[in-house]
């Protein structure tokens, strides 16, 4: 009898026992999920990343990075970062080569688990970019370290979607000399899972361009295009300026030695030519274009 109810308390024992791993492992997962949460939402932790981040840029790109903030959400997961510079810290001119006011990125995290990066969506605000040639041809473009090591490692990245909303760019080449502004620049590009391809748009609403030889002309385009890993379709590239437009569509294939073939068709103003030139003894008649390129 005292040996079954020894047995008794022992087998009692052991059910609270269980009873309490059962109640304490989630109890402490959940603990531990809610502090790594803490954590991962720290502005120290964000501070550590964000530090990380730019020391990496820092050393494979030679630019000297500056990033004001870093947010992160995690649900979906979503890094902005704010007021992003970037200048070369060996150029004489100690402009900004790249400013944007956000940037944010929204990617999946299980594929991480697989070397790749799926990436939902990248939007762009506000970038500028300036870029300056000296008349030794020196330029404001920094300078790769060259003793990076190799990885033998790959990580596959996929972009579904690209957007960048009021870009400007900005360049000024004393050496041949050309300057050229874009404004109103903007992208959308989205991929294709059906053809494993990207499809999108490139788009700016003023560009200016100016040589020695030139005046300062105003004109707008806009690229509708499809690409995968060996051609470039583009399905129009419309160019406008004063009283001319120019349309192109074509296939760019061969990246490493690029050939292309395709047509255009438009209308030239003469007097839009005579104008930028500065050649008042040319044609000031309208010309039609059309016509195959290879």
């Amino acid at each position: 009898m005292l040996f079954r109810s020894g047995m008794t308390v022992t087998q009692g024992g052991r059910h609270r026992c269980w009873w309490w791993v059962a109640i304490a492992i989630p109890v402490v997962a959940v603990v531990l999920f809610v502090a790594g949460v803490a954590v991962l939402h720290s502005k120290s932790f964000q501070n550590y990343a964000l530090g990380k981040l730019i020391q990496s840029v820092d050393e494979s790109t030679g630019a000297r990075v500056r990033v004001q903030s870093l947010n992160v959400n995690w649900h979906p997961l979503a890094v902005e970062l704010y007021g992003i510079s970037a200048i070369n810290p060996a150029a004489a001119n100690k402009t900004p080569l790249l400013t944007t006011d956000r940037l944010q990125v929204s990617l999946q995290i299980w594929p991480l688990l697989h070397h790749q990066v799926q990436i939902d969506s990248v939007t762009i605000d506000h970038p500028v970019i300036f870029v300056k040639t000296e008349s030794d041809g020196r330029t404001n473009l920094p300078t790769p370290p060259q003793n990076q090591q190799s990885s033998s490692s790959t990580m596959a990245v996929q972009v579904e979607h690209l957007t960048i909303n009021n870009g400007l760019l900005q360049y000024d080449d004393r050496q041949t000399p050309l300057s050229a502004e874009l404004s109103g620049f903007r992208t959308q590009v989205d991929f294709d899972h059906l053809n494993n391809a990207y499809k999108g748009v490139v788009a700016y609403d003023t560009g200016r361009i100016q040589t020695a030889e030139t005046r300062t002309f105003e004109h707008r385009a806009e690229l509708h295009f499809s690409a995968d890993a060996k051609k470039c379709t583009i399905e129009s590239l419309d160019v406008a300026m004063m009283h001319s437009r120019l349309v192109v569509r074509g296939e760019l294939a061969n990246y490493s030695n690029p050939e292309f073939a395709g047509e255009y068709q438009g209308e030239v103003s003469g007097q839009d030519i005579a104008w930028i030139l500065k050649d008042a003894a040319l044609p000031t008649g309208d010309f039609a274009l059309r016509g195959k390129a290879t």
